[in-house]
């Protein structure tokens, strides 16, 4: 083995390290997705949480139950408001609509 073959063949072991790398053997092994037990129709059941890539979003358990959490409070009037707005635009464009029969 040349002295380049040499240089190259630790070149690829480091780059093989890579973090990025990591993301790749993560993502390669979800893409044959874990599935449980069969249906009696014969299709694979879900199991919730088993397909997750290392790193992706909501994976380490925090993401979507502290977005919940931080959610704004509104009060009953607000979104009484907000609803009777969006009835009343609903109307208004009907309203305006060309008026067409059909068949």
């Amino acid at each position: 083995m040349s002295r380049v073959d040499q240089v190259l063949d630790g070149a690829r072991a480091r780059l093989s390290r890579l973090a990025a790398d990591e993301g790749w053997r993560a993502a390669q092994v979800v893409a044959s997705p874990a599935a449980g037990e069969t249906t009696q129709a014969g299709l694979p059941r879900r199991v919730p949480r088993a397909n997750l890539v290392p790193g992706s979003v909501g994976s380490d358990g925090t993401g979507s139950q502290d977005a919940v959490a931080e959610a704004p409070a509104r009060s009953a009037d607000a979104v009484r408001s907000r609803m009777s707005s969006f009835q009343r635009g609903v109307r208004e464009g009907r309203a305006a609509a060309p008026q067409t029969e059909e068949p």
